[in-house]
């Protein structure tokens, strides 16, 4: 029974200990998940901030690309001096490699020139009778093909007597892939107005259709940060002459809880040594304070025996004593009888012991 209450008092040691500490832990949980998802967040909606002012940075060098050849070279081949052409060095003019095709067109739509063999210049002719100039530059939507993604860039020549023709720069996706890549490791995906992934840091993503909320108010114009289905999206437009890209960065919640899950299971483990530390060091210390008063008591009945011992020594010779002076009793007793009876024969015979006992007038 006492061993049973020892362990019941270890018991109650460690849940006054343990529940406050579970309390807090759950409290710092839940605010440290919700800590790191708008840190979190935070940092989805920086790199798609970056990312668009990198991309329209990125197409206006482009077009600073392509007036330079449309005044220049695009010119001369309009005007009937293509030999031009000969001389330019195209290699260090576009570093990069992403313009894939040069056209040049009359304003009757007739190809002047193309720099490369390529089936796509119908195409490129189609697109172009379709715009209506207000800018000298218009740029496409992105084609999808298995092969490559590309935009047509659109740019009309002209001087203050009117149009005198077009250049049409063919160019792929390659360098916006590059530009989505990031330290932090986050995915970040391009669409185009009809919900293909063009670019993406997950390449097999690549030319799939994604029709879903995120993208749907992505293309609607929205700009905002949301979950859907383990993700967290922070998506928004890119405006560009003539159309518009969609832009979504996103990283998965996995990812994002996985230092609190790490975190949880690290104090989960430090709560079970702690109560395992509780358990053993309140059991060492309530066996040694039942050692303690164990001794205490071992010694409080040692020290009641001896002062037993002694006192039933002190009390035997007290008990001693009373019967010495009962044995004295008697033979005094005794004693006094035979003074009295000596008393009297003394005053019988007119005798007096004491002078109070005189006769007045008597000597």
């Amino acid at each position: 029974m006492k061993k049973t209450y020892h362990y019941k008092n270890i018991m109650y040691m460690i849940f006054a200990a343990g529940i406050p500490i579970i309390l807090f832990v759950i409290l710092f949980l839940f605010r440290f998940r919700g800590y790191f998802i708008s840190a979190a967040d935070t940092n989805l909606q920086s790199l798609r901030d970056e990312k668009i002012n990198l991309i329209k940075e990125h197409y206006s060098k482009v077009e600073e690309k392509q007036e330079i050849y449309s005044q220049t070279i695009a010119l001369s081949i309009l005007g009937g001096k293509g030999e031009l052409v000969n001389g330019w060095d195209f290699n260090s003019y576009d570093k990069n490699s992403e313009i894939k095709n040069i056209y040049v067109f009359d304003t009757s739509y007739n190809l002047i020139y193309k720099k490369n063999s390529d089936p796509d210049v119908i195409n490129a002719a189609d697109t172009l009778k379709q715009y209506k100039f207000k800018e000298p530059f218009i740029l496409s939507d992105f084609f999808t093909t298995s092969s490559q993604n590309y935009q047509y860039l659109y740019y009309k020549i002209s001087n203050k007597s009117g149009a005198l023709g077009y250049t049409v720069f063919k160019i792929d996706s390659s360098q916006i892939q590059l530009l989505l890549k990031n330290s932090k490791q986050l995915g970040v995906k391009i669409y185009n107005n009809k919900f293909q992934v063009v670019c993406d840091t997950d390449v097999k993503n690549i030319n799939k259709t994604e029709i879903t909320p995120i993208t749907k108010k992505a293309l609607d114009g929205n700009t905002d940060i949301e979950a859907y289905e383990g993700y967290r999206y922070a998506y928004s437009f890119i405006d560009l002459n003539g159309v518009a890209l969609y832009i979504a960065a996103y990283n998965s919640e996995k990812n994002i809880l996985g230092t609190v899950n790490n975190i949880r299971t690290f104090i989960l483990f430090v709560i079970i040594l702690t109560f395992i530390a509780i358990f053993v060091l309140g059991w060492k210390a309530a066996r040694n304070l039942k050692e303690a008063i164990e001794d205490e008591l071992n010694n409080i009945e040692n020290n009641t025996s001896l002062h037993i011992d002694e006192l039933s020594k002190k009390a035997n010779k007290v008990l001693k004593h009373i019967t010495d002076i009962e044995n004295l009793y008697e033979p005094l007793s005794k004693l006094r009888e035979d003074l009295n009876e000596f008393e009297d024969e003394v005053r019988k015979e007119g005798l007096h012991i004491n002078e109070k006992d005189k006769p007045e007038g008597k000597t």
